[in-house]
């Protein structure tokens, strides 16, 4: 399964890259669907600050264990391999690619490809509507990203996600985990 998507924000590429790259880590404060997200420890690929990030997500009750396998802050390109015990047993590796390509000093080419490995045959009967629905819902991600790099501030769409009572649960729970902690 592919899914690639090309899209323009009205951002600098500076800016999307600070976002997207250098805070890769704090996703979190940046799109919908995700209600907590901290730095992975380890070293990181090719100079990255970190080795990847896990991820608190609306997807189940398992986190996204996000590990970076491209870095590439030059040319603007992260890519990584997600892993869950929430994904269902026929996902192979989720591998997402992003590239940043500065248009003019206030627009950027925002490149996105997924990649999707699936067991046999599942490959068959649920690749098709696995890259429908993420299809579906990364132009909205990415505007949530553009208003947070062109601002400096929450999506309202990010900010209503945050507000549910799931989000507030989710994040009290780990920061009583956290506390827990040593």
């Amino acid at each position: 399964m592919i899914v690639e998507l090309t899209q323009t924000v009205n951002a600098p590429a500076s800016a999307v890259w600070q976002v997207m790259g250098e805070d890769f880590d704090s996703i979190a404060e940046v799109v919908s669907g995700v209600y907590a997200s901290q730095k992975r420890p380890g070293d990181g690929v090719n100079g990255a600050p970190m080795a990847g990030r896990v991820c608190y997500t609306s997807m189940g009750k398992h986190p996204l264990i996000e590990t970076i396998k491209v870095w590439d802050p030059k040319a603007r390109k992260v890519s990584y391999e997600a892993k869950s015990k929430s994904f269902p047993g026929f996902v192979k590796s989720l591998v997402n690619n992003w590239e940043f390509v500065e248009i003019n000093d206030t627009q950027t080419e925002v490149r996105m490809r997924l990649e999707g490995e699936l067991s046999f045959p599942f490959n068959h009967l649920m690749g098709g509507m696995m890259a429908r629905r993420f299809k579906k819902i990364m132009p909205g991600l990415i505007s949530e990203m553009e208003h947070y790099a062109r601002t400096g501030k929450k999506h309202p769409e990010k900010t209503a996600f945050d507000a549910t009572a799931k989000a507030e649960k989710t994040r009290n729970q780990l920061t009583a985990a956290a506390l827990n902690i040593g």
